[in-house]
């Protein structure tokens, strides 16, 4: 039972501050039907990362959300990608047709690309939309996963927000302080 208990203690701790390379990710963006290729955030800082789905009902509560989340990582010379890992083929709310409606519906500022093979679902280990990922850029291509989660405590009532964690992770490590959370419950639609 001890030895069990070190084994998920060990697990759950190297994953949250799992390195991860982008170096040869790219994947279609919504925005204009080009590939984009991840390692273009290679002279940021930081880069944050949300998972949502098009037809996922807490997708809708973030849009605005996230549009001004966009700005806010922006200022802090932070990168910033929306990525839609849900099965296109076998939805076609979620195909790439239908990201780039609503891309363009909401007039989104940052890049929404389409995960087809789910290659950065898998290596973020992402289940859920929406989902955001705060990772630290520790020189060339490889990457430090500072925080998993919520975006924040309201998925349905943006008015009754107390705590936004990403923003807070995202001053914590613009500051070069230790992200005080480094992972938060997150609620929505699973990732299919």
């Amino acid at each position: 039972m001890k030895k069990v208990f070190v084994l998920c203690l060990f697990f759950l701790t190297t994953s949250a501050f799992a390195q991860i390379s982008l170096e040869s990710i790219s994947m279609i963006n919504a925005a204009n039907n080009e590939l984009f290729a991840l390692n273009s955030f290679s002279e940021n800082k930081g880069l944050v990362i949300v998972f949502i789905g098009n037809k996922c009902s807490y997708t809708n509560y973030y849009k605005e959300r996230l549009k001004r989340l966009s700005s806010f990582v922006s200022n802090h010379s932070f990168g910033f990608l929306v990525v839609n890992a849900f099965d296109g083929e076998a939805n076609l709310a979620e195909s790439l047709a239908a990201m780039r409606d609503l891309y363009s519906e909401n007039e989104f500022n940052f890049p929404y690309v389409k995960d087809e093979e789910g290659v950065l679902k898998n290596m973020l280990a992402a289940k859920r939309a929406p989902e955001a990922f705060l990772l630290k850029n520790n020189g060339g291509s490889n990457w430090g996963i500072k925080y998993v989660g919520a975006i924040d405590d309201n998925a349905q009532v943006e008015g009754q927000v107390k705590n936004e964690y990403i923003k807070k992770a995202i001053a914590d490590l613009a500051a070069d302080k230790v992200v005080a959370k480094s992972s938060t419950r997150t609620v929505g639609c699973l990732i299919k």
